[in-house]
């Protein structure tokens, strides 16, 4: 009996002792895998290299084993159900072919039950049964997956490609194979130097060459598709993070605080207790809803127009009621569940306060007025201070700096929270013919 490499008619032979040997070595390798990254298809194309190599090893068992006649087949067919397992997971019939996912989950179960009336027809009949009956089932689960194989086709991806191929392969060799044993051709094609399980091996093989790049190729995408979203997500941390310290920034400001605690300095100093204790209190009610609402996406319209009422509070403690401000909110906007980005009105008020209003002698007033219309918010501030372009020529320096620095933090914010999409930022001077003043126009979608 030769052993050479090239003898295709002794199942003992080295060509067919390799392919044996590949299939453990697969079902080993991929079952390893498998347990270090928890990832099913990894799982399941290690049983389908088992159940192959088991179906397999019948052929060298030197006795005729009674579990082998019963069994053999079943292994086979077992195979090809944890093959259909393996392409749900590794092609994502799931995403790419939801409705013809449902018939290769019934294809699996039926698979799967059939083995049980396999073992029934050899016992309660004979071999030849089993045989005509098997090859229908085989037959039925070739043609699934060639249309399987169709219908990927429309999938432009190169994973997709090569999974067609091998499964082609295999099934096409498969068939061959089935109808030499259906039609008992072992003779004919034994006189040609092939055993009739020459084509099932050959093509258990190149499918199983195919498939190993296909998973090399589709861990390594994958495994860059992760690296990517990682990538992403921290970069979406370190910019909430950058979010965050902004937010304390505009709104935590050195220059700000200096003036603060000047201010209940001056008022402890002439001996106002009472008016620097309720400073004390606002401030700290301030500070502590910046710090809670600068980890926010967003909060209520509810939220953001209490803290700019405190905000403006304080301001008012500090120039002694040196101005009014006057607020109009629609009656159809639900405070408590309109949400906004958080703190983002506040230094577009404190420009008013400070580069408006500060620089006229007159009554000094602020309006702010909220709107809604067609599921969009509209926001309008407005002073009668000297006018945006008066207070940047006055001091382009250091006014025009410190307000962009605040106010350009509330329009990252802004446009953070909806992406820039339908957002409207606009400051207008409005000083014309004897009247002066400044327009904040803020237009945003509005979310619940």
């Amino acid at each position: 009996m030769s052993s050479s490499i090239f003898n295709f008619t002794d199942l003992s032979s080295e060509f067919y002792s390799m392919i044996r040997g590949t299939l453990f070595f697969f079902f080993l390798y991929h079952f390893i895998i498998y347990y270090y990254n928890k990832n099913k298809t990894y799982l399941y194309y290690s049983i389908y290299s088992f159940l192959l190599f088991i179906f397999f090893f019948n052929h060298i068992l030197v006795f005729d084993y009674h579990f082998y006649n019963y069994t053999n087949k079943i292994f086979l067919l077992l195979a090809v159900s944890f093959y259909f397992m393996f392409t749900r997971k590794i092609v994502q019939t799931e995403k790419n072919l939801q409705k013809w996912d449902k018939v290769l989950l019934k294809t699996i179960y039926s698979l799967i039950g059939l083995s049980t009336l396999l073992i029934l027809s050899i016992i309660f009949f004979n071999k030849n049964v089993q045989t005509y009956l098997f090859f229908l089932i085989m037959l039925s689960a070739i043609v699934i997956s060639i249309i399987t194989s169709i219908k990927l086709l429309k999938i432009d991806q190169y994973y997709i490609k090569l999974f067609i191929f091998g499964s082609l392969t295999f099934f096409i060799f498969l068939f061959v194979t089935l109808t030499i044993e259906v039609f008992v051709l072992d003779e004919y094609i034994l006189n040609f130097g092939f055993h009739k399980m020459f084509f099932l091996y050959t093509g258990t093989f190149i499918e199983f060459i195919v498939f190993a790049v296909l998973i090399s190729n589709r861990y390594k995408e994958l495994s860059e598709k992760k690296a990517r979203i990682d990538m992403i997500i921290t970069k979406n941390k370190i910019e909430s993070a950058e979010l965050k310290m902004m937010t304390l920034k505009s709104q935590l400001n050195p220059h700000f605080l200096f003036n603060i605690l000047n201010s209940i300095n001056n008022l402890i100093l002439k001996n106002q207790v009472e008016e620097a204790s309720d400073f004390i209190t606002k401030f700290a009610r301030f500070i502590r809803n910046v710090l809670n609402n600068s980890n926010q996406t967003t909060i209520t319209l509810h939220e953001e127009i209490a803290n700019l009422k405190t905000y403006i509070a304080l301001e008012k403690i500090r120039t002694n009621n040196g101005f009014e401000f006057i607020d109009v909110i629609e009656s159809n906007i639900n405070l408590m569940t309109t949400k906004v980005p958080p703190l983002f009105l506040q230094p577009y008020v404190e420009n008013s306060i400070w580069h408006g209003i500060s620089q006229i002698q007159c009554d000094k007033k602020i309006w702010l007025n909220v709107s809604k219309s067609n599921n969009y918010l509209y926001f309008n501030l407005v002073d009668n201070g000297i006018g945006i372009n008066k207070s940047i020529e006055l001091d382009k320096l250091n006014v025009y700096k410190n307000r962009g620095t605040s106010t350009e933090s509330a329009k990252f914010r802004i446009n953070k929270v909806f992406n820039t999409k339908n957002v409207v930022i606009e400051r207008t001077d409005i000083t014309h013919e004897g009247s002066f003043g400044t327009r904040v126009f803020i237009s945003f979608p509005k979310i619940n």
